[in-house]
């Protein structure tokens, strides 16, 4: 289906004709005040409907206090692309609530010893059997 189809003149009754609609039109209906309770009703239905039938794609994207390469910053926008929802941080409240972590170390190689930073919740999330990419200074991923 087109991504750029103009705007219905109405919103439709049938519930298989609101089925077929695109979520930009659903979103911009739901954002107008012109349209009727019922029709309102009807289209948060299906939004509902269609979001209940979206799997969840929580990604953390693990960042020291240095930041990121450009090379990882353009990595990262791959490898979060199409994630539900992505949250930015360096702890294990953070992790735990992740489908997968996507990390950026300042360090090429881990530390011998170090229980805090990037490498420390890599670790972690290693443990809590998550997936976890990997993305080096230079853009490669481990």
């Amino acid at each position: 289906m087109k991504d750029d189809a103009p705007l219905p003149d109405a919103v439709p009754h049938k519930r298989r004709q609101v089925e077929t609609l695109l979520d930009r039109h659903i979103a911009m209906w739901l954002a107008s005040p012109d349209i009727t309770p019922s029709e309102r009703r009807r289209l948060q239905a299906e939004k509902d409907r269609r979001k209940a039938l979206t799997p969840e794609d929580r990604v953390v994207v693990l960042v020291g206090r240095e930041g990121m390469t450009p090379q990882q910053r353009a990595r990262m926008a791959e490898l979060v692309a199409g994630a539900t929802s992505v949250a930015k941080g360096c702890s294990p409240d953070v992790v735990k609530t992740a489908d997968r972590v996507v990390a950026t170390p300042k360090e090429t190689q881990e530390p011998v010893r170090k229980d805090t930073g990037v490498w420390a919740m890599i670790r972690y999330a290693k443990h809590r059997r998550l997936p976890v990419s990997v993305i080096m200074p230079d853009g490669s991923t481990n």
